[in-house]
């Protein structure tokens, strides 16, 4: 099965793009646009070192610049879902970073014809992915961001308070799968409904819209089934460590 590694342009290294070479996984992602590109060398018959690469091709931000560029247009899977006309220009060759060897990448340069989304020069180093695949992969990453600010917003991901390391690397994967449970119990729920303040307009669910929900829940089924609708709810408090028990629950959840 092959294994496709998704990254955003912080984690475009030499370093990270050789090792996905040699464990034989497909790195996707973004490049500087100032990026030095080469052509493969020619095959050296004769006497001599052999060079590592050929002549410097046009960067990705003069291809964006220049009126000549043959641009191709097809349509892709895009944000939210939607399909969107883009223009792309690939081509295969060696990516050299200053102090680093060459490495053999699939370069893919896309901009928006309609100029609502930035250029973006995109890079993979399994060369036999197509430029559609390597775009479409690459808009997938905003899911997994999105993924992590709200593990981070709501999970408390990154705000633990353990001072054994361990305890840390066991809890951060923990709240990811919490994260996937929540998801998975709203959609058995068949969604949530929406909140939004004044300032803020939404018309579809988020996740905290979706874990205010499965609180509810939980906590209707532990603590308050037995009760009736029509008691007070400072009876319902005054039970002998109930008030306890859910700050108890409310410290696990959060």
């Amino acid at each position: 099965m092959a294994i496709r590694l998704v990254v955003d342009g912080g984690f475009a290294s030499a370093q990270l793009a050789w090792t996905a070479l040699k464990l034989d996984i497909s790195l996707i992602s973004r490049l500087r646009l100032d990026a030095r590109i080469f052509d493969f060398p020619k095959i050296k018959s004769g006497p001599g070192r052999p060079a590592k690469r050929g002549r410097r091709l046009l960067a990705p931000k003069i291809l964006l610049q220049r009126v000549d560029t043959p641009w191709q247009e097809t349509e892709a899977q895009w944000y939210r879902g939607r399909k969107k006309k883009i223009q792309y220009v690939t081509t295969t060759c060696l990516w050299s970073p200053i102090g680093g060897e060459a490495i053999p990448i699939r370069l893919v340069v896309v901009k928006d014809p309609a100029g609502r989304f930035e250029s973006a020069a995109l890079i993979s180093t399994d060369v036999t992915l197509s430029a559609l695949v390597i775009i479409e992969e690459f808009v997938k990453r905003w899911a997994i961001e999105v993924t992590f600010r709200e593990v981070r917003e709501h999970l408390g991901v990154e705000t633990q308070r353990q001072w054994s390391n361990k305890a840390i690397a066991r809890e951060t994967p923990t709240l990811f799968a919490l994260y996937s449970i929540v998801i998975l119990i709203g959609v058995q729920l068949g969604g949530a409904p929406i909140r939004a303040a004044a300032w803020y307009s939404k018309r579809v669910n988020t996740f905290s819209d979706i874990l205010v929900e499965v609180r509810r829940i939980l906590w209707k089924e532990r603590y308050f089934d037995q009760v009736d609708e029509n008691r007070d709810l400072t009876e319902i408090f005054t039970r002998e460590g109930l008030v306890v028990e859910i700050l108890e629950h409310l410290s696990e959840a959060i």
